[in-house]
């Protein structure tokens, strides 16, 4: 959920509170650079089943006078899934024909705006703290109560749900699942 990454979490509070002036671009930045941060670690990280999804983006900034969406331009070129709002998806056709569409996913944040951002917990914590577990060493469990006619070993509910996501498949595959209420 990008951009409410720099309007609903705590990055302007700190930053006010450390008398840190963010403009409307160093905060899409602050976005954008987690966001390319958490792509490269899922990138990196073979074993990991899952895919970065990009939501909640906006257009923004307003650059020499034009309204960009860096949401998109920033990240194009990773292999992520989008969510786009009606009213993002508006803005986007009705005055996105100038957006910047090249391999911009392994571009980094401008030196000076990454050490500006730094300088507040919030994001540095962000950047600094951002790790995939290892599939094998943190097992993904799941629960919820076992409804009566479904089987006891959760490898056999692929039986009867062989259409299951990639991601259900290997939770099941892996034993990662755990189908007791009582955890």
């Amino acid at each position: 959920m990008s951009a409410r990454y720099g309007t609903l979490g705590d990055l302007q509070k700190e930053a006010a509170e450390r008398n840190i002036d963010l403009s409307e671009a160093e905060i899409r930045w602050a976005e954008i650079a987690i966001f390319k941060k958490a792509c490269r670690l899922v990138k990196e990280n073979r074993d990991y089943p899952g895919k970065m999804l990009l939501c909640s983006m906006r257009m923004s900034p307003t650059v020499d006078g034009v309204v960009r969406s860096w949401h998109v331009e920033k990240a194009a070129g990773a292999d992520i899934v989008y969510t786009c709002p009606p009213g993002y998806l508006e803005g986007l056709l009705e005055t996105g024909g100038h957006l910047e569409f090249r391999n911009q996913i392994d571009d980094p944040a401008p030196q000076a705006v990454m050490e500006k951002l730094l300088k507040i917990p919030y994001f540095n914590r962000g950047m600094r703290r951002m790790v995939i577990p290892s599939m094998s060493s943190t097992p993904i469990r799941l629960w919820w109560p076992r409804p009566r006619n479904f089987p006891e070993r959760p490898s056999r509910w692929l039986t009867l749900f062989p259409s299951a996501s990639p991601i259900l498949r290997i939770i099941l595959n892996h034993r990662c699942f755990t189908g007791s209420a009582n955890h």
